[in-house]
């Protein structure tokens, strides 16, 4: 696909993300109903009031000195996995007694010193604050806040949602568009042909879709992954196959359909990747 000249006259005013708000009570009464949601109201239900588990410096420095990188993956999966469990709970009950964990834990996830992994973060440049870089992590994360964000609305209080466009800003959207504009040195991940060019471009591209308020800004995004996105379009050979395997297959194909889903919504079918 070739980006058309302007791609903002194909952009809604508004920024939108994938799926409807919670406002669209018909949407998510028909989600309620159907396989695979019937648990997830319960499951939240059972999170509520219990502590965001804690992550120290030292357990993010563990990675640097013993190597091991699950103690602490361990620990970030289930302080952020809350996040999208407590927002499409929420979403489905519409009763408001989820929001309160929600922002608690969004809060908890923003006071981290970086997003990155601490095995994408050898140097410890991002636990140090030296820089800010963007990886499978961290961009799934912005687009977990910015979805969430999307799909609530003013359930969640202006202190939060403030909190969340400041951390994107930070984290996610200026130093992308600092390595697209060629004003720091791109991640590797940008012109690379396996799994990462398509997660990570999923995620911040998504993150942007359904946050940022200004059309043009974010129809810098669409050109962006539709220009870098052929990097991971390359490393499959003739017959389909990916040289990373079928799991990697399945993540990296997976994240790319995401991708090119959430530009297809976002320009109303305009460009389909």
């Amino acid at each position: 696909a070739t980006a058309p000249v302007d791609v903002s006259e194909l952009l809604p005013k508004k920024p939108a993300g994938l799926g409807r708000p919670s406002t669209d009570r018909a949407a998510w009464k028909a989600l309620a109903a159907a396989p695979g949601y019937d648990g997830i109201v319960d499951q939240a239900a059972g999170l509520i009031g219990k502590a965001v588990p804690q992550q120290s410096d030292e357990l993010y420095l563990d990675f640097s000195r013993t190597g091991n990188r699950s103690r602490w993956q361990r620990v970030a999966s289930s302080r952020r996995s809350r996040i999208g469990l407590f927002t499409v709970a929420e979403c489905l009950e519409n009763h408001g007694r989820f929001i309160t964990d929600l922002e608690k834990v969004i809060a908890a996830v923003c006071s981290e010193r970086t997003w990155v992994y601490p095995a994408h973060d050898r140097s410890l440049g991002n636990f140090k604050g030296k820089t800010i870089d963007i990886d499978l992590a961290s961009s799934y994360v912005g687009w977990e806040m910015a979805t969430a964000k999307y799909l609530l609305g003013d359930k969640l209080s202006v202190k939060t949602r403030k909190l969340i466009d400041a951390n994107l800003r930070k984290r996610i959207f200026d130093p992308y568009m600092a390595m697209v504009g060629g004003k720091r040195r791109a991640n590797w991940w940008m012109s690379t042909t396996n799994n990462w060019n398509a997660v990570c471009l999923a995620g911040v591209t998504g993150a942007a879709l359904a946050n940022i308020e200004s059309p043009v800004e974010r129809g810098k995004y669409v050109a962006a992954a539709m220009k870098y996105s052929r990097s991971f379009l390359a490393g499959f050979t003739s017959d389909g196959y990916c040289s990373e395997g079928l799991g990697y297959w399945s993540y990296g194909f997976g994240n790319y359909v995401q991708l090119a889903e959430t530009i297809w919504q976002a320009t109303g079918g305009q460009i389909d990747m």
